[in-house]
């Protein structure tokens, strides 16, 4: 009897310690699980704060360009009104200059009793050491230009028959410059580059050789470009 109850012991000590092993066992799974889950969320929470903070920086960086687009936007503003009022012309004594170069001419005594050409030659003269004033000598190198090109003009016309008089210069006749415009249906006051050619690519259809066959067509073709030769050089002095 003894041995029996001694037995039921042992086992019941057995299957008390079994019993208390598995459940120390789950109990440490269930806190193995809840502590991973824990992490879980900790490593989701985190990321979620890395988010916003990056999302936070992208925005703060993107306000920052808009901000440093909009200061260079007003700075290149500013400079451009600058420019554009340091360019405007002002009309002084018979000439067009910019505020720059009025206020450097301030400095310039001898200058109070220039005028017009003079003053212009002046300013021609200064270009040549100052770049401000570049622009008045390259307008006397562009009218040294035009005058030879008018006299190269006058020379070819000499070579081609006009009546160009004397090497002084002098015009064709009036006759002959009357029957010019004639030709051509202008005058002087209504020449202009668009008339001029409108009339000529009417006269050029009309009495081209290939497409006119009278016999005196070309002779009337040569004319026509004669006076359109001449009719040009008019309207280049009248617009020099």
């Amino acid at each position: 009897m003894e041995k029996l109850f001694a037995m039921i012991v042992v086992l019941f000590v057995i299957v008390a310690f079994v019993v208390a092993n598995i459940w120390n066992n789950a109990r440490k799974e269930r806190e193995q699980k809840v502590r991973r889950i824990i992490e879980e969320r900790e490593r989701q929470e985190r990321a979620r704060q890395e988010r916003e903070r990056l999302e936070r920086e992208k925005e703060e960086r993107l306000k920052e360009e808009a901000m440093s687009r909009m200061r260079e936007q007003k700075v290149r503003e500013e400079e451009r009104i600058k420019n554009k009022y340091a360019k405007a012309k002002i009309f002084f004594q018979g000439i067009w200059v910019t505020q720059q170069q009025l206020s450097y001419l301030v400095n310039f005594s001898e200058i109070s009793g220039m005028r017009g050409d003079k003053l212009r030659d002046f300013l021609s003269n200064l270009g040549k050491s100052n770049p401000l004033f570049a622009d008045f000598t390259q307008e006397a190198r562009q009218k040294e230009k035009e005058k030879a090109k008018r006299y190269s003009y006058s020379q070819t016309k000499q070579n081609q028959g006009y009546r160009t008089g004397t090497a002084s210069g002098s015009q064709p006749q009036s006759s002959s410059v009357n029957s010019f415009y004639q030709m051509f249906g202008l005058t002087p006051e209504t020449l202009t580059t668009e008339s001029l050619k409108s009339a000529y690519r009417e006269l050029v259809k009309k009495y081209h050789p290939d497409k006119n066959k009278t016999p005196d067509a070309a002779e009337k073709f040569q004319r026509v470009q004669r006076c359109y030769k001449y009719l040009k050089g008019e309207l280049h002095r009248k617009t020099a």
